[in-house]
């Protein structure tokens, strides 16, 4: 498969940025890149949804991160891991062997971890110029569930309709759920057994 190719695949199933930002993900795709990074840092502290959704996909989301390497020619793939989310990494131990382009690095839980510049710097050393862009310094990043909508889009020929959401706080059911898109707050809530708190407005 060509980078134009996976673009075309990418675009036309609307896969962006799943960690809030909804950078396009096609204009990602570049052989400028010698390092792509997959971000599973979680940078909020009660979020859960990247790890358990890597956890519960390692296969799938190790193979589609490793084909992304081969078809923009990187020369590595790093998984950016807190270093606390053990069941995650051993998950991921039973398939990195299949793909020795792709590798963990193991992060402290300091905050923001998450953030993408401090990720670049933490696997990599490269800092990223203020206002400058990550392919820049020759580095890709994504977040574990846009590498699985990758895959989605790639092997299930789904398109982006839903979300995966971690439901904590003042909550009865601390929960993470896949959501269709359009879902209100209020229904998100009441899947983790209603707010605990004041009313939601």
């Amino acid at each position: 498969m060509t980078v134009e190719e996976l673009s075309g695949i990418i675009k036309e199933n609307g896969v962006v940025g799943a960690g809030g930002a909804g950078f396009p993900t096609y204009m990602k795709i570049d052989k400028r890149a010698n390092t792509i990074l997959m971000n599973c840092a979680e940078c909020e502290p009660l979020l859960k949804l990247h790890r358990q959704l890597l956890k519960e996909h390692a296969r799938e989301i190790v193979r589609t991160f490793a084909l992304i390497a081969d078809i923009v020619e990187a020369d590595e793939a790093i998984i950016g891991i807190k270093e606390e989310y053990q069941s995650t990494i051993e998950a991921l131990g039973q398939f990195l062997p299949e793909y020795p382009k792709v590798r963990l690095k193991l992060l402290p839980g300091a905050y923001p971890m998450g953030d993408e510049i401090v990720l670049i710097y933490e696997a990599t050393g490269r800092v990223i110029s203020p206002g400058g862009l990550p392919i820049e310094a020759g580095v890709i990043v994504f977040n574990v569930e846009t590498v699985y909508n990758i895959y989605r889009a790639l092997e299930k020929k789904t398109p982006v309709v839903d979300k995966v959401v971690t439901v904590v706080g003042e909550v009865k059911n601390p929960v993470t759920v896949r959501v269709p898109l359009g879902t209100s707050l209020i229904e998100v809530v009441s899947m983790a057994g209603g707010e605990t708190g004041g009313d939601l407005v």
